[in-house]
């Protein structure tokens, strides 16, 4: 049985088909990276650091470790840094945790002011007052706090 060779046109598409899959794999990648938070060392970090000269900073309970605030997602950290010294608004976030929550940690974001609407899997729906984020953030099973917001304008 004769083999056929691939003409030129051919050659072309296949080259521009593998080039778009490693452009693809490699946008997935880099957004995998960039959502997993990443585990670093043990020192230090405030938030305050991000807090302009005419606003008033975090107070000292707020200092969180590095991997701790890697675990709140830039926004919510902007968020943070913009709070005035008496605001704590309600808001709605996502948090994603190490494992399928139960019970007990259920009571442990309870406890931390978060009041729990829907759980999937890992991942968890709630509201809670804007400073308490820092303190979930300390939680062991936690593992990622972010904004929520709608995935669609809402129609007027």
């Amino acid at each position: 049985m004769p083999r056929r060779k691939f003409s030129a046109l051919s050659n072309r598409y296949l080259t521009f088909v593998l080039g778009l899959i490693i452009i693809i794999l490699t946008s997935i990648l880099i957004s995998v990276s960039l959502y997993q938070p990443t585990k670093s060392s043990n020192t230090s970090f405030n938030l305050s650091q991000d807090v302009s000269p005419t606003q008033e900073s975090f107070p000292k309970e707020t200092d969180l470790t590095a991997e701790n605030s890697s675990k709140l997602a830039p926004t919510l950290r902007l968020r943070l840094s913009q709070l005035s010294s008496e605001a704590n608004p309600q808001i709605n976030i996502l948090l994603r945790t190490t494992s399928v929550l139960t019970a007990e940690q259920r009571s442990q974001l309870e406890a931390n002011g978060a009041n729990v609407r829907t759980v999937a899997g890992d991942i968890v729906t709630a509201s809670i007052p804007l400073r308490q984020t820092l303190a979930l953030a300390e939680l062991d099973f936690v593992r990622y706090i972010e904004l929520s917001g709608p995935l669609y304008p809402e129609s007027p």
